[in-house]
């Protein structure tokens, strides 16, 4: 029954990750003014929406400096109309669809301590990653029940190559479950 539950419990979280993200969405246009003109005030009005970790304005608004290197982003180089609303996109994409669940995953973040009564249902992979998710670097599958202080969580994940001809050639990723600092909704396709 605590494997059921554990699993009810993050599609419930799952819930409400949507209702947040969806939140963030419908009031972008309400709290990207206010925080434009709230400016450099100690305390925020839309601290939910901002990554509260960064140093400056520009980065709680448009994302930290390597995400913006990264997707060649200089937000001094928009002007004039044009550049507003590149801006306003930017913030959008930081704003509206990533602090929002950011912050809520930060709130409602898995019990941490020493993993115990691991219960494997079905795992292919090395035995010393047994507890980590696939990924880039772990390949297989793995479905895997444990517990941290007192509280059951499961974990789920596959990583796998698919080649499609000579087209296609990708890793699919899935990692659900908790990481065991925050719990983890991925599906994916990476190139390999």
């Amino acid at each position: 029954m605590k494997n059921a539950w554990s699993i009810v419990r993050w599609l419930l979280l799952g819930i409400m990750f949507l209702t947040v993200a969806l939140l963030g969405i419908l009031s972008f246009h309400i709290v990207y003014p206010i925080q434009c003109w709230w400016r450099g005030r100690k305390y925020s009005f839309g601290w939910f929406f901002l990554d509260q970790s960064e140093p400056d304005l520009i980065s709680n608004l448009y994302g930290d400096q390597g995400w913006r290197d990264a997707n060649d982003i200089v937000i001094e180089d928009m002007t004039g109309v044009w550049g507003w609303f590149q801006r306003s996109y930017v913030a959008f994409r930081w704003m509206a669809l990533r602090n929002p669940s950011w912050n809520f995953k930060l709130l409602v973040a898995p019990k941490v301590g020493a993993y115990k009564d691991l219960q494997i249902i079905y795992y292919i992979g090395k035995e010393s990653e047994v507890y980590a998710f696939r990924n880039h670097t772990i390949f297989g599958y793995q479905f895997i029940f444990f517990t941290v202080a007192s509280t059951r969580y499961f974990r789920f994940s596959i990583s796998i190559p698919v080649k499609l001809f000579w087209i296609w050639d990708r890793q699919w990723i899935v990692q659900l479950g908790s990481s065991g600092v925050r719990y983890i909704y991925k599906n994916k396709w990476s190139k390999r």
